[in-house]
């Protein structure tokens, strides 16, 4: 009888244990890329001169539902326009949100302008 009540402890925390391993994060998806790419050259055209290039690191949260949330600037271009008009791209970004993520995640989303 103790035999099989100490199989039966064993085999439950068993299975406790591999509840609480947390599954992997899978990053979010940009699901407009297509119309961000547009409005990135466009903005590019708008304030650089040819040749140009800037870049502009911005953080922002995604929330559980795919929404960008409180972006900020980490890395400025030196462009206080450049740096608006990437914080106005990254608000207008819609994600796929993250899988496995239960109340979303930050990102550093890369902005590159460059003036072809």
């Amino acid at each position: 009888m103790r035999l099989v009540f100490a199989l039966l402890l064993t085999i439950a925390s068993a299975t406790t244990a591999a509840a609480q391993v947390p599954q992997r994060v899978r990053a979010p998806v940009l699901k407009n890329r297509s119309d961000i790419i547009a409005e990135r050259q466009r903005i590019a055209d708008r304030l650089l001169k040819r040749g140009d290039s800037v870049l502009i690191k911005v953080y922002a949260y995604v929330d559980e539902k795919g929404a960008t949330r409180h972006p900020e600037i980490k890395t400025s271009s030196g462009n206080a326009k450049a740096d608006s008009a990437a914080m106005m791209l990254v608000r207008k970004m819609v994600w796929r949100p993250a899988q496995n993520a239960k109340r979303g995640v930050m990102l550093t989303i890369p902005v590159l302008l460059v003036r072809k």
